[in-house]
């Protein structure tokens, strides 16, 4: 309860508050959410791969840490059980904006539903194999649309996940 109520607030919050956009460092963003997702991390053997370069995007820095740790979080959670996570992080950049991959080893996706999975409450599976209040993605959705950016999935049932966030890449003024 104490989890779904915490969500709640930071939905609303994302929702309702201003949000300052400015240069953010890709990498410092994926690096505190590796932190806080260490234990977890830890607890499930997850091997993650971080490829460089991650160059500055347009964002805000606190939202964009939140989108990325829920789109680790679970990355790291929908693993067929006995199985150790394997996820890669990379960034691929299209004209004036980077998209960072996250792409999972994971259960994946049916195809009918991956629009859906980003709406409040919507989840897929049961709580007792997979844990969770169906709020994660929702925040990813309605974050990226506030920073300006974009976001979607790619995935195939028990082949994986490829999920997607793209954000205005910095430039300096010359």
């Amino acid at each position: 309860m104490q989890s779904l109520i915490k969500n709640l607030l930071n939905y609303s919050q994302i929702s309702s508050r201003e949000i300052l956009i400015k240069p953010v460092v890709l990498a410092s963003a994926i690096n505190e959410s590796l932190i806080q997702l260490n234990e977890k991390i830890q607890e499930r053997q997850a091997q993650i791969i971080l490829e460089e370069p991650l160059p500055m995007v347009m964002a805000n820095h606190l939202i964009l840490v939140q989108v990325i740790t829920n789109l680790l979080s679970n990355a790291i959670k929908f693993v067929t059980p006995n199985h150790s996570p394997q996820i890669r992080v990379y960034i691929t950049q299209k004209e004036d904006y980077i998209r960072l991959w996250i792409e999972d080893n994971g259960i994946g996706i049916p195809s009918q539903y991956k629009e859906q999975i980003f709406e409040v409450f919507k989840r897929l599976h049961g709580n007792d194999l997979y844990p969770g209040n169906g709020i994660g993605l929702a925040i990813v959705s309605k974050a990226m649309k506030r920073m300006n950016g974009k976001f979607g999935v790619e995935s195939q049932l028990n082949s994986g996940s490829r999920f997607w966030i793209e954000l205005p890449s910095f430039r300096e003024i010359q």
